[in-house]
């Protein structure tokens, strides 16, 4: 088989950095005995699934010292990602998702106006994906323009989709390792071109060049987010 030769973008793009990290909790960590307990998080029936991180928002609990008669201070409450989000390695995938096409094609066994609901609980108002196999990482906004807008479940796989579809430039491609890896992002590009079945519009296709899709290596299906240590509004994309 003969390859063409690759094409890149002009240009890299550029993202801004990502906050710093936020301070480790573990979904063990509880309040002692004198506090009273913090609502429980919605269970996994409702449609989250735990998270790694904890964040800090209320109920408070009142603490007593020493020195002071007493104050209040947060009890961190856990981040649950959304069941069709989460990754789960051992069971079928609720939501059965290319990344090669617009989120329309999704498929599986739900209801699509959950796609709508908060993508975490509690509600965020940005979310930074990332993936090993990407250069970059994928900050995510609610597509809702009203003030209290938070991420939903559609918006995390919108955005992720529209940067895929995004070229890369010489430079990044001159960064991938030589060898195994770069000659599996080339045969994910020409396998990609190949399935436009216009011929005309496969020489558009390939003249665009390298996508950040093809860094995937031809695993372009969507296998959940998983929790990291970066804090918990940081999530690892899953590729199959």
């Amino acid at each position: 088989m003969s390859y063409k030769r690759v094409h890149f973008a002009n240009h890299n793009y550029v993202y801004e950095d990502p906050p710093p990290p936020s301070p480790s909790l573990t979904n063990s960590s509880i309040p002692s005995s004198s506090s009273p307990d913090p609502p429980s998080p919605p269970p996994e029936q409702f449609g989250y699934h735990p998270g790694v991180f904890q964040s800090s928002p209320p109920p408070y609990s009142r603490i007593h010292n020493s020195s002071l008669d007493a104050y209040d201070i947060p009890i961190p409450k856990p981040v649950q990602i959304h069941y069709l989000l989460a990754y789960q390695p051992y069971t079928e995938p609720p939501l059965i998702y290319d990344f090669s096409y617009p989120p329309t094609s999704i498929t599986g066994l739900f209801n699509p106006a959950t796609l709508h609901e908060p993508a975490t609980s509690p509600a965020q108002q940005k979310l930074t994906i990332i993936c090993p196999l990407l250069q970059d990482e994928i900050e995510v906004t609610p597509s809702s323009t009203l003030p209290d807008a938070s991420v939903t479940v559609l918006d995390i796989l919108n955005t992720v989709h529209r940067r895929l579809r995004h070229q890369i430039s010489h430079g990044e491609y001159s960064a991938l390792p030589e060898g195994e890896i770069r000659n599996s992002v080339d045969r994910a590009y020409y396998a990609r071109c190949a399935r436009v079945g216009d011929m005309e519009a496969r020489r558009r296709e390939e003249g665009k060049g390298i996508k950040k899709l093809d860094l995937l290596m031809g695993k372009n299906y969507f296998s959940g987010l998983s929790g990291t240590l970066s804090g918990p509004d940081v999530w690892e994309l899953n590729v199959s």
